[in-house]
């Protein structure tokens, strides 16, 4: 399997995304446990815009570690390309550290508001655009547009 896995990689660094897929894929069948072949697969299926196949694997590998916020982040985004606005509100409340806002928090707040925006709930943009800029941070520079 890491064979395969590996030229999957290779492949994907030369561009041909398709092949790295199937590469991948084929890895990950000879060791369902592969958790950064999925990583890797995921990373492939959003860049192709399988959105679907992509939040699959994305469950795939929560089912393995529950705690993994860069995928549930990723879901979260998975979610909101695939118009599934509630489903990536939700993880996106879970993940929002407002005690220790860093940088992945910072983008999750972004995707959050730009749900917001999408879905006619400015009044609450709003409220979460003053509640981060309270933290003396300002996620929204001049110019930049998040929705």
């Amino acid at each position: 399997s890491e064979g395969y896995f590996l030229q999957g990689i290779l492949w994907g660094k030369r561009g041909d995304l398709k092949k790295a897929e199937n590469l991948i894929k084929t890895a990950i069948e000879m060791d369902r446990f592969n958790k950064e072949g999925r990583e890797i697969l995921l990373d492939i299926l959003i860049t192709n815009n399988k959105l679907s196949e992509a939040a699959e694997v994305a469950e795939e590998i929560l089912a393995l570690n529950r705690e993994n916020k860069n995928i549930k982040s990723l879901l979260a985004r998975t979610f909101v390309k695939m118009g599934s606005t509630a489903q990536a509100e939700g993880i996106l409340k879970e993940l929002i550290d407002w005690e220790n806002t860093g940088a992945k928090d910072i983008e999750n707040i972004k995707s959050l508001y730009a749900i917001y925006m999408q879905t006619g709930r400015v009044q609450e943009a709003e409220q979460l655009k003053e509640r981060i800029s309270e933290l003396g941070v300002d996620p929204f520079p001049e110019g930049e547009k998040y929705y």
